[in-house]
This record gives C-alpha cells, structure tokens and sequence, in this order.
C-alpha cells in the first residue's frame, strides 16, 4: 500500500486515500515513540527509567541493591532492577536483552542492570513513582517537536534571503518520521498552527489532514 501511495501515475487525492487506508489498518499495531523530558534531555520510555535510576544513585551514593530495590518497587511495575549476572544469563539464554547490561550501574558492592522492557502503561505508574521520589518528568508532545523542524526549514529560507517557502507535510513525513504517515495528521496541524496572516493553502487533501498538504509561508519580518 505504501508503495502504491508513493506511484506518481496515481491522482494525488487517490494516494491520499490509500495512505488514509494503510494507517487506518496499521493503526492497531502501531509503537508508541512518545519521549520524556527528565533533566533537560529527551528519552524513551526505556531510557528514561534507566536514566531516573541512574540519577537516583547517584543522589545517594551510599545506597544498597536491597535499598534501590525498595525505592523502585511498586505493585504496578515488572522488576525494574536485577544483579549484572542474571540480566546477562537471560541474555545468553532467551537470545533477547531484557536489560540494559551493556551499561550497568555500581553499586557498593554489586552492579545491576535496568530493565529495558516498557509498555505505555508500565511507563505511566513508574513515571508516578519517581515523581514520588521528587523527580520531574514531563511527556514531550510531538506536535511541538514537528513546529520545532518546521521552524528550522522557514528560518533556513530566511537566511537564503528567499520570499516565501512551500512546506509539503508529506516532505516532512518521510525525511523526519521515515515514511510513519500515521503522524500525517499531527504534522498538518503542526503546519497550520504556524500560519500567519497572508500565508497560502496551496493545496489540502479532502480531509484537510493528509500528506499532500502544501502551505507558502511568507518570510515577513519578525
């Protein structure tokens, strides 16, 4: 279907369609890439664990596995920590890292490793548990970081000295997102929140909210 989406013999209002289809079957099966901010820096929901029991030891130097331990337990979670030695023999055993042992924390006397297994409902009550431990964290949502790539390409106009630029969201789609069109919709609104006074539609699937949505932006001066 995507390949079919991208044959320029088709009409571009019936690329928009197919496109409109592959997302509606692929919607079901689709990965959460939401990213977190925790620290100034942006994570995965993997990461972002490792990153809170990372910055927890190192707030408490002194602390023990069965303290660590303790401090990350909670009803809702898998086992977020375990011994180096087990996270890497269920490596070698199973053929999967369940853990982060290529970058283990030390401890007095031990090394553990984090695990790297998130789903977006597991993510939610860790998140609640290390804000009960007084650290911030805080959902990045992605149609902010798609104004932030469409602000770079009017800025890089400006600095050409151009009149105007056209933005095609589906330009954006497969050099920012690698062809994931079911962000088509989140990168079109991004595209019109931005719109100033002036600033032309130039063309809009029948939904408004498709990949062939093009808008001129007009460089005025700020």
């Amino acid at each position: 279907m995507n390949a079919l989406a991208d044959n320029p013999e088709l009409e571009q209002e019936e690329r928009d369609r197919i496109r409109e289809s592959f997302q509606a079957v692929s919607k079901s099966s689709s990965r959460d890439y939401t990213k977190f901010q925790f620290e100034g820096q942006a994570y995965a929901k993997n990461r972002l664990v490792l990153a809170v029991v990372k910055k927890h030891v190192e707030n408490n130097p002194e602390i023990t596995v069965q303290e660590l331990t303790q401090a990350f337990t909670d009803s809702r979670l898998p086992v977020i920590i375990a011994p180096i030695d087990e996270a890497r023999e269920i490596a070698d055993r199973t053929g999967h890292r369940r853990h982060f042992v290529d970058e283990p924390i030390t401890l007095i006397g031990a090394e553990i490793a984090v695990n790297n297994q998130w789903g977006a409902g597991g993510i939610e009550a860790f998140i609640d548990l290390a804000e009960s431990l007084g650290y911030s964290i805080v959902s990045l949502n992605q149609t902010d970081e798609f104004r932030g790539w469409i602000r770079s390409l009017i800025r890089e106009a400006k600095e050409r000295e151009d009149e105007y630029v056209d933005i095609v969201a589906g330009d954006i789609v497969r050099g920012k997102l690698q062809g994931n069109y079911q962000k088509s919709a989140m990168v079109c609104s991004a595209m019109k929140s931005l719109m100033r006074e002036g600033d032309e539609i130039l063309k809009s699937p029948p939904s408004g909210l498709g990949s062939s949505l093009t808008i001129r932006y007009f460089l005025q001066e700020e």
